[in-house]
């Protein structure tokens, strides 16, 4: 064993860049190419692997410094070369029989073409590969699309300027154009709500290109879309989101498995499965849903077979239809729209136009 420096590698002509995450600590054993500290420029974020295997000695950067190419980032205990030259094999000596390709597994979410990273080169590739008919998996680490650049840097950074640059204008050329005013002032919470807006904007933007896309893929640690891109595909998974995080499950697409979402969800495709959200469940008209639905709020406009607990409202529109045992707190039934099972209230409870088939049991 040998204790090796392991410094930043060649990161262009960035100097002085951030360090946002550290992903090892002293006396972890790492492998080649895990990720050793996350740095954040203003245009991307990029991970640094290790060169090498072996124990980690000592940390020598935390988060918030500032790093460039040569600074080092931790003593590395290296391991030793475990495999000696191959002995070269007398001329016909018989070549050993080809193997078999080994089996590749599947994980919960299995796509044709696999994007790491969510910025203007990630969507942008994600969007293309879907044009093209591949099923494509998006993996972001952050809660919205569009990377450093549409959330922390390029547009951030422009919206701020570009009010700056109005403050600057009221004293150094509304004179010349024979304009004054008096005392003017900052108020800080709108020039960040501007700019806050301006980054939503864009984002928003993105979220809803994906869906006419029908794209297929999964944000880590932010929402999650599914769908086809011209043809039907299917799932086998359960599916944890937390982190505020919500879905968004495209026509054609079907699931057999949990759902479990701390944000809201949307399903325009088919469930079989229990739904579990803390915030909001839509079912589309053209989605049926086979499977428990426990969330705050349910809107139903197509079909559920399921037992369901909304825990603040049910709303069930036309053409919408529920079969199965409902406890809510607060019931609404379209006119044309079905429901059939019994309903438990919760106390302090209201009832809007309901079916005559619907059965109502109240809770004592």
């Amino acid at each position: 064993m040998s204790t090796i420096e392991i410094k930043v590698p060649d990161i262009g002509d960035f100097k002085d860049v951030a360090v946002i995450e550290v992903s090892v600590k002293a006396g972890d054993s790492i492998a080649a190419e895990d990720a050793l500290i996350t740095l954040e420029t203003d245009k991307a974020t990029m991970d640094v692997p290790a060169p090498a295997a072996g124990v980690v000695r000592e940390m020598k950067v935390k988060v918030g410094d500032k790093v460039s190419e040569g600074s080092v980032i931790l003593l590395l205990e290296a391991s030793a070369a475990a495999a000696a030259p191959a002995q070269a094999a007398p001329q016909g000596a018989s070549q050993p029989a080809p193997q078999a390709a080994p089996r590749v597994a599947h994980g919960d979410i299995h796509g044709e073409v696999v994007v790491l990273g969510g910025g203007p080169g990630g969507y942008t590739a994600a969007f293309r590969a879907a044009d093209l008919g591949k099923q494509v998996v998006l993996i972001e680490r952050y809660a919205a699309l569009g990377g450093v650049c549409l959330n922390v840097g390029c547009i951030p950074s422009k919206a701020l300027l570009d009010s700056s640059r109005q403050y600057w204008n009221i004293a150094h050329n509304f004179p010349v154009h024979g304009i004054s005013v008096d005392n003017p002032k900052v108020d800080m919470a709108t020039f960040i709500g501007r700019k806050d807006k301006i980054v939503k904007q864009f984002t928003g933007g993105i979220e809803v290109n994906a869906r006419p896309h029908l794209l297929s893929g999964q944000n880590r640690f932010g929402p999650l879309y599914l769908g086809p891109r011209g043809r039907e595909e299917k799932f086998m998974a359960d599916i944890n989101k937390p982190a505020g995080s919500g879905a968004y499950l495209g026509p054609g697409t079907k699931i057999i498995g949990k759902l479990h979402f701390d944000g809201p969800a949307t399903i325009e495709g088919e469930v079989e499965g229990d739904i579990v959200a803390a915030a909001t469940v839509t079912i589309a008209k053209e989605a049926t849903v086979k499977g428990k639905i426990n969330a705050a709020s349910i809107l139903v406009q197509g079909k559920v077979m399921a037992d369901i607990v909304a825990d603040k409202k049910l709303e069930i529109q036309p053409p919408g239809s529920v079969i199965g045992d409902v406890n809510t707190q607060s019931l609404i039934v379209g006119d044309g729209a079905i429901l059939e099972g019994q309903v438990s209230m919760k106390k302090e409870a209201r009832v809007l136009p309901i079916r005559q088939e619907a059965k109502k049991e109240s809770a004592s």
